[in-house]
């Protein structure tokens, strides 16, 4: 696996990089599975959990800054929300 890939937490690796038995619609790491939430989150909360996320600074100069911690916080009370009001699942 490439430094790239061994830079990513698979949740399940990948067998190819690059499918093209099906052009032109090719296929990128088939095979693999990822999880958003926990690649932009969850695996820097035990180093990073009080360090910034997110900044934000809007036109008129107003200034949000989001720790991982909060980011973390608010992915989980979105997804708590959509499960519980929408029925979304996982997948």
């Amino acid at each position: 696996m490439s430094y790239p890939a061994r830079k990513i937490d698979w949740f399940k690796p990948f067998d190819t990089v690059l499918d093209e038995s099906d052009a032109p619609f090719y296929k990128w790491f088939s095979g693999g599975q990822l999880n958003v939430a926990h690649q932009c989150v969850d695996r820097h909360l035990e180093t990073k959990k009080n360090k910034a996320a997110i900044i934000f600074e809007g036109d008129n100069g107003d200034k949000q800054t989001l720790t991982y911690r909060e980011l973390s916080y608010a992915v989980n009370r979105t997804a708590n929300m959509f499960k519980n009001k929408f029925n979304i699942e996982k997948g």
